[in-house]
């Protein structure tokens, strides 16, 4: 079932994974993130598995992701064998083995957690089906080998044999577990799987007494009955001398040899061509051998790729080489030095292994002799065991490697080839061919795969592919790509064995591939020699023109033409005639030239396809361009006579022609191919040379040519410069046929450059003649770059043809001479300048007294040679010692100071031809005298910036530092006279590890000078580690202050921070961000900005650097990364504030970046009180702290979340509007007759004043009163929210607690086929055996089931029926989807072609609409079990619980307040239609409940709570960690209540005392009861009913306290609408389903006590006692408990059964009938419906069919009105609900 589900799990998700291909478009699987180790194939499904740091992959054929499963990091404790015993540390788990076992079909995979326990797990899953904790495979980080084989005697018992290395702290005390074994031997089957394969007190292992002795295993592989290990291993010598010298050793084990008796090494070597010994093995693999190796091809051989290093395995190493042993030399060598050992030892000799228990017995010890065989396996002792051999087995490398390492080999035999595939630490592939062992050969391809390690190579079952891995993708890449060369040169050339050219087929393919490649050697080709070709063609051009015949016979010769049935010949697509003159010679006849392309072209030809047509492939196998040719036209000489074509130039008429000799006679130039001695060609230009012309003066250009014809009338020169895009155009002569002379004019370029280069034209007959491009032309200007005598002379030197020289007239300058005013004033380079030395810059200037101090000079005219300055720079008198290297003629001299005995100064002269230069500077000769240095401390890995101070420091020009020994690089630019800052040397890489910490002074040299060092010592601290970033959540804008807690921070200066993280265009790197030590174990950062995140990627890498780019190892580097925080802008872009709380809106904001969030209103802080997701709440400064004040009342808010920034708005503070005072004006001057009315008038005034002031308070009032209640709205909501995160932080520890309460997958898939049952026969093992007729029919419809058209022809069958209802079809469907779980891609087939045709028969009846509404077809019931399958894992790993816990906070919040018991309206409600809308008033209740012999448990209840209500919540608290199916129902449960006064009282919802208003009854709660706040009550079984008439008062009590009296649910009958019910107190009669009709329709119901009262069950709609006819009287009279009347009285057939007192059936079926009571305590008054007023009247059938005349009740003549739940949520349906004494049991 689990099986089933994972692959139709696969088939229903797409996994997202990144593929893509490499530069040879081959597929990968890449994975940034994760490190991989291991490769495993499946040579079934053709999957692959990858072992990797911390996760396993499962990947298809084609590299696409099927399956990830995460192995790590965890916990471990690495120091002690048993968990907690030490400290323990968050690790990763490295996968150490990935084997599958073909047999049983699972994979064993191997880690480093725990010391390298291993685990069985399901191919199709990756889920662990067995787990060891077993020590196997240590975690040691090197690696680890198993192979599964044979083992023992008896035939079909199997094993796996591991061999591991263990590292020295194995050694501890902490870690002796005792049985370390290097190799051994373990169970794989049965149920002591990884256990040691023991034979009693035997040992199955070998195990290494000392673990300073190191191994490491590279490849193990079985052949011949035995097992073998490649190990790299120390030498015995070396294991004495404790050196480090290391070999390659072969280990053999016989697999009949269970006790370890058969164990020998071999050393192995593998011999370069020059001597070289290669002996570490990196690699190894095992094939069979080629047909040409000289064994036979089902010899096993060895293929070991190896490099040369003197410190072991992981010395560094260049060189590189394979060689081949094949096994049976191999077991012959082991054999031999076995012998030895035996026959012919020599005295003292041991068996070499001191490391081992017995391994360093001597030979001549051993009393028995045994005969030694190449297959020999001792079984008993005294077999000369542990042994390992002295003479290795020797072979020469057929492949040597000199640039790195060969880290991976693979090998196959191809026919007379063994084929190698190498993979180097680079990520190159090679591909190797073989044919002699005894030659080296080179590879004949090398393929890209990456920049990284090549791990692993695995070749598929078929031999078409290999799985190439590195360290973070594996590659696809096929074994042989002959289709991809197209000709036979390309396919044959590189010497690839698969590959060769089919040449009648023309492709490259495996031999295999070219029919009949054996019928003749040309037919299927492996060398260049043998490629077919066109030998020849004549003619090779072909002429047009008017004079040539309309098509031409080609004569056409082909080389390597193998025997063909026919040729054909195709010129331009399209076949010609052909004649066969032999084999290998042809005719072939052209197309006329109407059928050719048109000539278009300067060249006047053109080219179409010449083919050779093979009848037997019907392919093209040979082609060739043939060319078309039309000399009249051609254009130019050059293409006229200059090419293999039959044509002449006219030189004066410009024209080409076929026969020059009738156009243009003597005045042609002939074709090249008839050219005799002094022939001429066409004119031109000459190649390879290089003109200068002088700019800004008059100048003619002498221009070098070739065959120049003569100047006639029509026929002239004319040169074209073209300068900075303009043509300049002047007249040219013709000197000499070879020679030309352009006309003076002066040239001018604007760029300041010595020269430009120009382009220059000449044309003959305004035709260009030719100008080949290696002709250089460049313009010139002296004067650039040459700014004194010297200058200007040397580079005249260089190249006579500048015609420079200095012109000292006027401003002096370098000029031409015919540029300088005055001859006599011009200096030509052969004369001296005589000019006086200028020095313009002297550094440094300042040296040690000591000298050889090198001074740098700078100026003009130093010289022009370095003779001229050799003896003549002194230096404050002294000499300084130039340097000829480093002289730079005229413009620089570095020259060396010689030894001033004293401190003192002076200047710099140089003196060149006798006349002396003076620097204006002043060189010093002085010591300096360091003093102090800062800082002490820094990280042993360097890169600290230490400054030592001083006097005279900046002196000297090479200053050299050693900090505590260590090299410390000084920057010379940034030393003063008072300090020199220097870096102390990184150590980078192992060399890190092998520094110590270490304190010492500081030295410093100054050219050479050593002054007294400083005061103080450096102190070489530890490196800094990190252990925690805090927060470990950052968001892509940056800017997030970052605390990082470790040790030793304060060592560094400035630390450095970024981000690696992956991308779209592979790894990606943030900015590097600057932190900021705050202690020596706490430094801050601000997280920097990342762009381009890849979508699916959650986690950044944070990594830090030190001073001098030194990076900081460390583990705690992963951060999550959230998406950025947003805030919304105000609404109008303006916000009032009425309160002083101001609201954010926003999303994606979190609570831990409180911290991090500054909110502003005008400048000033807002602060913040609370955040949530989408809101951040922030008490705003108040007006009159704002300063200044604005003048508009707006002050902007802005927020800042680390680089991100808001500006959401303006906030306005809320003012009250000021009263305006209405002023009173007195007038004066009026007349006394209107005193009264001004008088009145004030008086009206002032009462409106006093109202109108009356009216504003009342107002203010009011708006204080608002403004509170919304301040306690506020203050409630806030409690709440923290109430509510309270509550589901404790809903989240019980669930993590207790667990999900899933289904698991069979009662799952149980509920989904077969809905309402828990139980089904497809659950159960065959009990018994089938009788053979039954077993063999089912096996053979077995065999039909799988035969997909006799199923589809079942299945429409089946459907075609018409008593096949919906029922049958669900059941069909679920029953097929079980026989089908072990092949569900056949099921999903057989699905696919059943919704087709589904859908097409939908389309078809035009109600496309309807398609699965609803489930009317074996196909949509299938669908929704497959799709249900598929959900499961959903459903139980990610929507499950988050709906789980969604259901328990609602329900918990909704219960805080008061809930209607009936209509489950509450007032905490999140749905407003079940709003409890009534105001009541409860208090909580903190009881203590106890239940059977559990722990008092104290329960928070509500006086509200009716008594199922309270017993639910207890429930709920009781069994909080425990599934709701394991708790028991609260109708089986009674609560009491222990009172103070001892006296326990039983808490009912329906007693004899409930209130009654009216006509209803209420359910009593626990203020009813007036329990009290810690009141103590108690669950107990056991349910009492209390049943009471509200009209005579009589009560009864029927109890059911045994609960098996309740095991058949049918016995709960619902009275929800009224029903009459009979006696119960028989609990025997409930036994009987069919005793337990539904009484909910209204159904009278006879007596119960006798069961055959009901052997029909027809009779059940109207129950009457059958046994007396005449007892059929009316049972209106007494079947309804609310009328008062007993029970009791219903027992008695004879009191009211009377059949015929029921004959209309319209009497008591409808339920509505019944529904009020009040008016029946007299059976006189149900005689007449009219009496009723809530009764219909049940004598007109009519009444009955008609569900408006019930207003309460719904319409259940109709079946479908009996299925919808919504038909009884009316609370009036429940009229007399409360006046019944029954169990309100749920429906």
């Amino acid at each position: 079932m689990a099986t089933a589900n994972v692959n139709i799990w696969i088939l229903c998700i797409l996994v997202v994974s990144y593929v893509h291909t490499s530069d040879g478009n081959y597929p990968e699987l890449v994975k940034v993130n994760d490190v991989l180790v291991n490769l495993a194939y499946d040579n079934v499904t053709k999957n692959i598995f990858i072992g990797g740091e911390n996760v396993l992959f499962k990947a298809s054929e084609t590299l696409k992701e099927l399956k990830k499963n995460i192995t790590g990091p965890k916990l471990d404790y690495i120091n002690c064998l048993i968990d907690e015993e030490c400290t323990g540390k968050i690790t990763n788990n490295r996968n150490k083995v990935l084997l599958i076992d073909k047999t049983k079909r699972r994979l064993v995979t191997c880690g480093s957690l725990k010391h390298g326990v291993c685990q069985l797990r399901s191919l199709d899953t990756l889920e662990i089906q067995t787990n060891s904790n077993k020590f196997i495979v240590s975690n040691a980080l090197l690696p680890a080998v198993a192979l599964i084989t044979p083992w023992g005697d008896t035939p079909g018992t199997r094993a796996m044999y591991v061999a591991t290395s263990w590292d020295g702290k194995y050694q501890s005390s902490d870690l002796n577990f005792g049985t370390r074994p290097a190799v051994s031997t373990r169970l794989i089957d049965g149920p002591d799987i990884f256990d040691l394969a023991e034979d009693k007190f035997k040992q199955s292992y070998l195990q290494f007494d000392k673990f300073d002795y190191e191994a490491r295993y590279i490849y193990g592989f079985s052949s011949g009955g035995f097992s073998y290990f490649v190990s790299v291993q120390q030498t015995t010598k070396s294991y004495q001398e404790k050196t480090k010298l290391f070999k390659t050793f072969i280990i053999r084990l016989c697999q009949e040899d269970t006790t370890y008796l058969s164990y020998i090494e071999l050393p192995l070597e593998c011999r370069g061509s020059n001597g070289t010994n290669f002996n570490i093995a990196q690699s190894a693999y095992l094939t069979k051998a080629g047909d040409g190796f000289g064994i036979l091809a089902s010899d096993d051989v060895l293929v070991i790729s190896f490099f040369e290093s003197t410190k072991g395995w992981d010395g560094f190493s260049q060189k590189s080489a394979i060689c081949m042993y094949p096994v049976k030399d191999i077991n012959a060598d082991m054999a031999y030095n076995l012998e030895n050992c035996v026959r012919t030892g020599t005295p003292g000799e041991t068996f070499g292994l001191p490391w081992v228990f017995k391994g360093n017995e001597k030979c001549s010890d051993q009393t028995s002799t045994p005969t030694i065989t190449d297959d020999y396996c001792p079984r008993s002792s005294g077999s000369f065991h542990p042994f390992r051999g002295k003479s290795p087995l020797s072979k020469q490398a057929v492949m040597q490697y000199d640039k790195g390492k060969l880290s991976a080999v693979a090998a196959m035999p191809y026919h007379n080839h063994t084929v190698m595939f190498v993979g180097t630490d680079h990520g190159q592939l090679f591909k190797v061919s073989i044919q002699d062992s005894q030659e080296q050969v080179e590879p004949y391809s090398e393929l890209g795969i990456g920049s990284d390690e090549v791990l692993q190579i695995i070749l598929t079952n078929d031999q078409k592919h290999l799985y190439v891995l590195s360290t973070h993708k594996v590659t696809r890449v096929p074994v042989e790509e002959c289709s991809s060369f197209s000709s036979c040169n390309e396919c044959v050339k590189p010497k690839d064995p698969f590959c060769g050219w089919c040449t009648l087929y023309n492709s490259c393919s495996q031999k295999k591939f070219c029919p009949k490649a054996d019928a003749h050697p040309l037919r299927y080709v492996t060398n260049v020699s043998n490629c077919v070709e066109f030998a020849s063609i004549k003619p090779e051009q072909v002429p047009l023109g008017p004079s040539i015949e309309v098509w031409i016979i080609l004569k056409i010769v082909v080389s390597n033409l193998p025997p063909s049935t026919g040729l054909k010949c195709f010129i331009h697509r399209k076949e010609r005639q052909i004649t066969v003159l032999s084999g290998n010679e042809v005719k072939c006849k052209t197309p006329p030239k109407e059928e050719l392309p048109s000539i278009s072209s300067d060249t006047g030809d053109v080219f179409v396809d010449l083919a050779l047509f093979s009848t037997e492939s019907q392919k093209i196998f040979l082609t060739k361009k043939l060319g078309f040719y039309d000399c009249s036209a051609i254009k130019g000489c050059r293409n006229c006579a200059e090419r293999n074509y039959q044509c002449n130039w006219c030189t004066y008429l410009g024209k080409c022609t076929s026969d020059g000799n009738a156009d243009c006679p003597g005045q042609f130039i002939m074709p090249k191919l008839e050219h005799i001695a002094g022939s001429k060609g066409c004119p031109g230009l000459q190649a390879d040379k290089t003109l200068l012309v002088p700019a800004q003066i008059s100048t003619n250009i002498t221009v070098p040519a070739h065959d120049l014809p003569e100047i006639k009338p029509g026929a002239s020169y004319k040169c074209i410069l073209t300068v900075d895009g303009i043509d300049k155009e002047t007249d040219a002569t013709r000197i000499s046929d070879t020679q030309l002379m352009c006309s003076p004019m002066e040239y001018s370029y604007s760029a300041s450059v010595k020269r430009h280069a120009v382009k220059l034209a000449v044309t003959f007959r305004n035709a260009d003649l030719y100008t080949p491009s290696t002709l250089k032309v460049y313009l010139y200007k002296c004067w650039i770059s040459r700014t004194d005598c010297s200058s200007c002379h040397i580079d005249v030197e260089a190249d006579p043809n500048l015609k420079c020289g200095w012109c000292k007239a006027g401003k002096a300058k370098c000029l031409v001479r015919e540029a300088c005013s005055s001859l006599r004033a011009w200096i030509p380079y052969t004369s001296l300048c005589l000019t006086t030395p200028m020095i313009t810059k002297v550094w440094p200037i300042a040296g040690p007294v000591t000298g050889g101090t090198e001074i740098e000079i700078h100026g003009s005219d130093l010289g022009k040679s370095f003779d001229d300055i050799r003896d003549s720079v002194l230096v404050s008198g002294f000499r300084c010692h130039p340097n000829e290297r480093k002289y730079h003629p005229s413009r620089r001299i570095f020259c060396n100071t010689s030894s001033s005995g004293l401190p003192q100064n002076g200047r710099v002269t140089v003196t060149v031809s006798k006349i002396k230069g003076e620097s204006k500077q002043l060189f010093y000769y002085q010591n300096p005298e360091p003093q102090d240095f800062y800082p002490k401390k820094g990280p042993r890995s360097g890169g600290t910036l230490v400054t030592i101070t001083g006097l005279k420091m900046d002196t000297g020009r090479y200053i050299t530092a050693q900090v505590a020994g260590r090299r410390c690089r000084v920057d010379r630019n940034m030393v003063t006279n008072s300090s020199v800052p220097c870096v102390i040397s990184p150590v980078f890489g192992r060399r890190r590890r092998m520094v110590n910490a270490s304190a010492a002074g500081v030295t410093i040299a100054f050219d050479g000078f050593t002054p007294t060092a400083p005061r103080g010592i450096f102190i070489f601290t530890p490196d800094p580690t990190v252990t925690s970033i805090k927060p470990d959540e950052v968001f892509l804008g940056g800017g997030l202050q970052l605390q990082i807690t470790g040790t030793n921070f304060d060592a560094i200066q400035k630390p450095q921070m970024y981000f690696i993280y992956p991308s779209q265009n592979g790894t990606a790197t943030t900015d590097v961000v600057e932190c900021t030590p705050v202690s020596s174990t706490l430094m801050t950062c601000k997280s920097p900005k990342v762009t381009g995140l890849l979508g699916n990627v959650s986690e950044v890498q944070a990594q830090f650097i030190m001073d001098g780019d030194v990076k900081l190892l460390s583990n705690f580097t992963k951060l999550t990364m959230m998406p950025d925080p947003f805030f919304e802008r105000f609404k109008d872009d303006i916000h009032v504030l009425k309160t002083e709380s101001l609201i954010l809106e926003g999303r994606n904001l979190q609570d831990t970046l409180r911290e991090h969030i500054l909110v502003t209103v005008g400048g000033l802080p807002c602060k913040i009180t609370s955040i949530d997701k989408t809101q951040v709440v922030c008490i705003a400064p108040t007006e009159d702290s704002q300063s200044p004040k604005s003048s508009d009342d707006l002050y902007p808010v802005k927020v800042v979340v680390g680089n991100l920034k808001f500006l959401l708005g303006n906030l306005k503070y809320f003012k009250e509007a000021t009263s305006q005072v209405i002023p009173i004006e007195v007038w004066i001057g009026v007349g006394i007759g209107v005193a009264v009315i001004i008088i009145i008038v004030i008086i009206i005034l002032c009462f409106c004043r006093r109202s109108r002031r009356k009216q504003k308070k009342n107002f203010k009032s009011l708006e204080v009163q608002m403004n509170n209640l919304e301040s306690k709205v506020a203050r409630e909501c806030r409690e709440a929210f923290a109430e509510l995160q309270t509550d589901v932080t404790d809903l989240t520890s019980d669930l993590t607690t207790s667990g999900m309460p899933f289904l698991d997958f069979q009662m799952y898939a149980l509920h989904v086929l077969f809905p309402g049952l828990d139980d089904h026969a497809v659950l159960h093992k065959t009990k018994g055996t089938l009788k053979e007729n039954w077993e063999k029919g089912l096996r053979q419809f077995s065999q039909l089931i799988y035969n997909k058209k006799f199923l589809l022809v079942f299945i429409r069958t089946l459907e075609s029926q018409n008593t096949f209802q919906m029922k049958d079809r669900c059941y069909v469907a679920s029953l097929l989807m079980v026989a089908l779980q072990t092949k569900m891609e056949y099921a999903t087939e057989i699905l696919k072609d059943l919704l087709c045709e589904l859908i097409r028969k939908s389309v078809a009846k035009s109600h496309p609409k309807l398609l699965l509404r609803r489930t009317e077809s074996v196909a949509e019931k299938m669908l929704t079990n497959w799709l249900a399958f598929c959900m499961y894992n959903f459903l139980k790993n990610d929507a499950g619980e988050p709906l789980f816990m969604l259901f328990k906070a609602v329900k918990q919040q909704s219960e805080k307040g008061p809930v209607d018991a009936v209509t489950g309206e509450a007032r905490y409600s999140l749905s407003e239609d079940k709003l409890l809308r009534q105001a009541l008033d409860f208090k909580s209740l903190n009881v203590t409940v106890s239940y059977d012999s559990n722990q008092p448990v104290t329960v928070v209840l509500l006086d509200c709570d009716t008594i199922t209500q309270a017993k639910e919540k207890i429930l709920d608290v009781l069994f909080k960690n425990s599934p709701y199916s394991s708790r028991p129902d609260k109708d089986d449960l009674q609560l009491e209540w222990e009172q103070s006064s001892g006296r326990v009282l039983s808490l009912r919802d329906d007693d004899s005392k409930s209130l009654i208003d009216g006509e209803w009854r209420n359910i009593n709660t626990l203020s009813y009861y007036q329990v009290t706040d810690n009141a103590a009550l108690k669950l107990v079984a056991g349910q009492r009913y209390f049943c009471s008439s509200t009209d005579s008062g009589e009560q009864f009590y029927s109890s059911i306290t045994n609960p098996t009296d309740r095991t058949n649910p049918a016995h709960s009958t619902n009275l929800a609408n009224g029903t009459n019910m009979a006696d119960r107190t028989n609990t025997a009669d409930r036994t009987n389903p069919a005793h337990s009709t539904n009484l909910a329709n209204g159904t009278n119901m006879a007596d119960r006590t006798n069961t055959a009262d009901r052997t029909n069950p027809a009779d059940g709609t109207n129950m009457v006692d059958r046994t007396n006819p005449a007892h059929r009287t009316n049972l209106a009279h007494s079947t309804n408990l609310a009328d008062g009347t007993n029970t009791a009285d219903i027992t008695n057939p004879a009191d009211g059964t009377n059949p015929a007192d029921i004959t209309n059936p319209a009497d008591g079926t409808n339920p509505a009938d019944i529904t009020n009571s009040a008016d029946s305590t007299n059976p006189a008054d149900r005689t007449n419906p009219a009496d009723r007023p809530n009764m219909v009247d049940r004598t007109n059938p009519a009444d009955r069919t008609n569900p408006a005349d019930r207003p309460n009740m719904v319409d259940r003549t109709n079946p479908a009105d009996r299925t919808n739940p919504a038909h009884s949520t009316n609370p009036a349906d429940r009229t007399n609900l409360n006046k019944l004494g029954s169990e309100h049991k749920p429906s």
